[in-house]
């Protein structure tokens, strides 16, 4: 098919993946995915790549395949974003390990649907150095920051900028599996507990930060990121329906919000289609059904990780990065049952009391503290093992 454009999705096998070939596979007339990365499902990416013709692979873990992918090129994953054929890249990789990937597509000027926070999170200032010297458009996939970029207009020059008129950013949480709970019934949850989310089906470690609060608190210091805005002027808020994904306050005191329905397709497609409005999605909403929608504060008193995460923001330099390592290596060993779930919010914070928070000048200084931030974080792990 003629005129379609090409398509690179980094972290095809995860749950975000999964979503943009849903997405993927009812827009074949408008994209042709070229090229995936997985990290270590080879049979799950053999099965993509049959699907979809896919054309060139990256496996970023250490496995190699063991039958080769006849008519598929391997190449190096920051090779396989800058290639000329490509249009989209989908940059769907959890953690850091997307950075480099990232800021590769940034430089040959891509069009980018982001959903991975932590690069934000811990290098926004190297997101935005390479945004202005290159012709990429980035945009974001999370639902909640989809939904900001929607109801501030859908324009790009929004990003790493102040925003006229703009007063306050809300964004919306579900609260969690365990949002009703009690500090001691937490003390007793489980990992099976803290991965059945009641509105969202996603990765295991982004749902025990949704458990956690965690991710509203990473997600908070992107917007800082993203809009240039102080920490008090965004805040978060507990909806429990997960309809509205985000909230605008101007200073006229109006507001917009953007509602979809709990699906990433809806980020997904607006990404691709951008900057037109998707023709093709999944279904939407129906507000007799829907009936009502409700809003509450968080209690960061049973979930400290998003107070964590607001002073991080609030300190700067390195504060953010060394959150989101301290936070990720918790939540790993909590899903390796190692520790329980209330002591991840209590490693973090004893890890952030022993950092000095220092500037992060170039991609080899974020890596090295990340690094180091890990290394301190396993330690403090390994003393409180249960």
């Amino acid at each position: 098919m003629e005129g379609r454009k090409n398509v690179v999705l980094l972290g095809a096998t995860g749950s975000v993946g999964a979503s943009a070939l849903q997405v993927l596979r009812r827009r074949r007339d408008c994209f042709r995915l070229l090229g995936i990365s997985v990290h270590r499902d080879l049979e799950r990416a053999r099965d993509i790549a049959g699907e979809f013709g896919v054309q060139y692979l990256s496996v970023t873990g250490k496995k190699t395949p063991a039958r080769p992918f006849p008519g598929i090129r391997r190449l190096p994953i920051e090779e396989l974003v800058s290639l000329d054929s490509v249009d989209h890249v989908i940059v769907a990789i959890p953690g850091l390990t997307a950075l480099r990937p990232l800021l590769s597509a940034l430089g040959a000027g891509k069009k980018i649907a982001l959903a991975n926070k932590e690069s934000v999170v811990v290098a926004g200032h190297l997101l935005r150095r390479a945004l202005q010297t290159s012709k990429a458009t980035l945009l974001p996939v999370d639902s909640e920051h989809s939904g900001i970029f929607q109801c501030l207009g859908s324009r790009t020059e929004v990003f790493f900028s102040k925003v006229p008129a703009l007063k306050k950013i809300w964004l919306t949480a579900s609260g969690g599996p365990f949002r009703d709970l009690t500090v001691e019934q937490l003390s007793r949850v489980t990992v099976a507990d803290a991965l059945r989310h009641p509105t969202w089906s996603m990765g295991a470690k982004i749902s025990v930060d949704s458990a956690t609060l965690a991710n509203k608190g990473l997600e908070k210091i992107e917007a800082g990121w993203f809009y240039d805005i102080e920490p008090a002027e965004i805040d978060a808020v507990i909806h429990r329906e997960s309809i509205v994904h985000g909230l605008v306050e101007f200073c006229d005191g109006t507001m917009l919000a953007q509602l979809s329905p709990s699906s990433m397709e809806f980020p997904i497609a607006h990404c691709l289609d951008f900057p037109k409005k998707s023709s093709v999605a999944a279904a939407g909403i129906d507000l007799l059904t829907l009936g009502a929608l409700h809003f509450e504060a968080p209690d960061r008193v049973r979930f400290p990780c998003l107070a964590l995460a607001e002073a991080a923001f609030e300190a700067g330099r390195s504060s953010p990065c060394d959150f989101e390592g301290a936070n990720r290596v918790a939540v790993e060993a909590f899903l390796r049952e190692d520790i329980a779930f209330m002591d991840i919010p209590k490693i973090i914070g004893e890890v952030l009391s022993t950092l000095v928070p220092v500037d992060l000048p170039d991609l080899t200084s974020v890596e090295e503290r990340y690094v180091e931030v890990r290394r301190r974080t396993l330690e403090k792990i390994s003393r409180t093992r249960r």
